[in-house]
């Protein structure tokens, strides 16, 4: 299938989530508080982070009620 397995402890979210969510929900909040346009967040952080998408790219690709969803189980799980 050429995966690549990565292991970690029994934490809510899994590695990749509980460090992806928070960047994107940050992206929503930077947008909301007018600190840029949503095209200068995508591209300032395809440029900065050598990403293939944006964060806000990425959240309307993944999905907003799966993003909502991911983050609920963080805040549950981490009390943050």
């Amino acid at each position: 299938l050429g995966k690549t397995v990565i292991c970690s402890q029994d934490y809510p979210g899994f590695i990749v989530n509980r460090i992806l969510m928070p960047m994107i929900n940050e992206a929503f909040y930077a947008l909301y508080t007018g600190v840029a346009t949503k095209e200068d967040i995508d591209t300032g952080m395809k440029l900065g982070t050598n990403h293939p998408m944006g964060p806000l790219e990425l959240a309307d690709f993944i999905g907003l009620d799966i993003c909502l969803s991911i983050l609920k189980v963080l805040h549950d799980g981490l009390g943050d």
